[in-house]
């Protein structure tokens, strides 16, 4: 089987992929490595994975992780790379089901941080949304929709239940 991402890219659902790598820490990984040429190679390559990342992130619109078997340690790498994401509006993290409450509070985080700004909308899976109180209090904030499996469906029972009429219909 294989999903569809919002910009028509398909890959196969359920496959691992690792978020995307602060310069950082490629920087110190890649110091670890051997070059023909030393350290003059290394700062090179590290240079050019920075200026890749920073334009590719900054010019995103969708940064799709859906499927990628992500916990809350994938999540929180991400939200390190979230401040690069100048022009993304939508974040895809749905079918990650390892994703719990640390995870979502990175992100939070981030947001709150002012990662992201113009993020428009935030697809998860209900069982994440459960667990994420905080998220959802920096996302109403920021005007960030959080959407996704069985979210539109709990929002609005939520709404209804807190609305002062409710209706109710038993099938007998």
């Amino acid at each position: 089987e294989a999903s569809t991402s919002p910009n028509g890219a398909r890959r196969p659902i359920g496959a691992y992929r690792e978020p995307p790598l602060h310069p950082r820490v490629f920087a110190a990984k890649l110091a670890r490595k051997i070059f023909t040429n030393g350290k003059s190679d290394c700062e090179l390559v590290a240079k050019l994975y920075a200026d890749t990342l920073s334009g590719a992130l900054g010019g995103a619109l969708h940064l799709t992780f859906a499927g990628c078997n992500w916990g809350d340690e994938e999540l929180r790498r991400l939200t390190e790379v979230l401040p690069f994401a100048l022009a993304a509006q939508g974040l895809y993290l749905s079918a990650n089901s390892q994703i719990g409450e640390p995870g979502l509070a990175a992100l939070a985080s981030a947001l709150r941080d002012g990662a992201a700004p113009k993020m428009s909308v935030i697809y998860l899976d209900g069982h994440a949304m459960r667990k994420a109180d905080e998220l959802r209090t920096v996302c109403a904030a920021r005007g960030i929709r959080l959407a996704g499996f069985g979210l539109e469906a709990a929002a609005s029972q939520q709404k209804n239940t807190n609305s002062k009429k409710n209706i109710t219909s038993h099938h007998m």
